[in-house]
């Protein structure tokens, strides 16, 4: 950035800040709208669910430890035991509203 030697550049800097900010403050409101849409239960349910069944059944690799195995499988049977009770409240919910 070269030395600002006038309140012309002054000003002209200036308003080349605001535009920037202006569209930081935009860009950071349209993502800050995209991730509450995103953390709705519903799409956090949506999402569990897409991602459990499009899941491929992968044989483990020959480097792939027996913890990690583990670990893995631990976290595929919360996954489902939380969608399943998700699902489960989700019906309850509908029921009573009826």
């Amino acid at each position: 950035m070269n030395p600002i030697k006038s309140i012309k550049q002054l000003n002209s800097e200036k308003a080349l800040i605001h535009e920037r900010l202006v569209g930081l403050e935009y860009k950071i409101q349209n993502q800050w709208i995209a991730l509450k849409a995103d953390l709705t239960p519903a799409n956090m349910i949506k999402n569990t669910l897409h991602s459990i069944i499009n899941k491929k059944a992968e044989p483990p690799a020959e480097k792939e430890s027996l913890l990690k195995t583990v670990v893995h499988f631990g976290l595929d049977v919360l996954v489902n035991s939380l969608a399943n009770k998700a699902g489960e409240k989700l019906g309850q919910l509908l029921t009573k509203k009826k």
